[in-house]
Order: structure tokens, then C-alpha cells, then sequence
């Protein structure tokens, strides 16, 4: 059913005595940014299953947020404004931009990281489905298309602050918009 599909997609390891690297969305989308056709096909089935449960899903057209716990320049050769960015994995985002402040950037011991904002035109929401439902994720399918339209260091971010609330020093941005494909 649509509902064990995504508990078990969204139950993390580091919650059951185990690592998050144990997890399977983890091992999942690990194995699907490899593109490693032989690893890759591996996970078809799964990734048919995951695919079918988010196609009885309806898209939410939605701004989202998504942080990594890296710096700006360790992600700038994927993101970089203008260009397009495919998401070959089941991506997760959520609603709540101060909870993934909170995760990244000074909201998590001072360590850099980057927000990623993003207009999903079809996000499925999976909340009611997740094992975590406080974290309101919605996800994008695999190969998803998204295009940058802006990449901000956080120290040019200063002084442009409309553009997300209480956005922590050590933060970087890169906003982007889904494409219909």
C-alpha cells in the first residue's frame, strides 16, 4: 500500500539503532545519483514502487526548502544560476524554511551549509504517509528538472535579506524554479 511504501522509504536508520547511511531512502538515492547503470538497476523495482505510490499522489504547486550540510562552493559545479539541474533521486523538501535553518548553516553548530528555495510545480505531499509527519515533506518523482535562477553567498546575502527571514550567518542560497518537462 501507498502508506507502507513511504514508512518504509522514510523511516531513518539513526531512529532504529542504526546509521542514517543504513537508511533506505539513503541507500536509495545514493544509488541513484551514482548513475551506475549496474547499481542503479539493483533498486529498479523499488524505484518503480516509490514512482507508482507518488503517481496516486496530487502535485503540489508549492515554495519548499532543502539544505545541505555543505558550503556553497562544494555544490557550485551542479548549481550554478542559469542552468538546469536534473534530480535523478527522490528528492525531499518541506514547507518549514525555519526548521531547515535550523539544520544548516550557524542552526547547526556554526558549520556551513546552503538553502536550497524552491517553486515545485509538482511536489508530492507525503506527510500523512511519512514516519516523521512534524517534518511535512513533500518530495520531488525522479528526474525531476529544476532551474537555477539565482546562487547567493551568505555574505551577499547580508544585505539582501527580503529575500528569506532570519536566514543565520554561514548560510549560502540558491533559489530555483521546477521545470515541466
Amino acid at each position: 500500500t501507498i502508506v507502507t511504501d513511504f514508512q518504509l522509504y522514510t523511516m531513518d536508520g539513526s531512529h532504529y539503532g542504526q546509521t542514517t547511511e543504513d537508511s533506505v531512502y539513503y541507500r536509495f538515492n545514493s544509488t541513484m545519483r551514482s548513475r551506475q547503470p549496474s547499481e542503479v538497476e539493483l533498486w529498479a523495482d523499488f524505484a518503480r514502487i516509490i514512482d507508482s505510490a507518488l503517481d496516486k499522489l496530487p502535485p503540489q504547486e508549492v515554495t519548499v526548502y532543502r539544505g545541505f550540510h555543505v558550503s556553497l562552493t562544494q555544490v557550485s559545479h551542479e548549481f550554478q544560476q542559469g542552468k538546469v539541474v536534473w534530480l535523478v533521486s527522490v528528492t525531499s523538501a518541506t514547507t518549514h524554511e525555519k526548521w531547515t535553518l535550523k539544520l544548516f548553516g550557524s542552526g547547526s553548530c556554526s558549520s556551513p551549509g546552503t538553502l536550497t528555495k524552491m517553486h515545485a510545480l509538482s511536489a508530492e505531499d507525503i506527510k500523512a504517509f511519512s514516519v516523521i509527519p512534524a517534518e511535512s515533506e513533500l518530495v520531488f518523482s525522479l528526474n525531476t528538472c529544476l532551474s537555477i535562477e539565482r546562487v547567493v553567498t551568505w555574505q551577499q546575502l547580508m544585505s539582501v535579506q527580503r529575500l528569506i527571514q532570519h536566514l543565520p550567518e554561514n548560510v549560502d542560497l540558491i533559489v530555483a524554479r521546477q521545470q515541466r518537462v
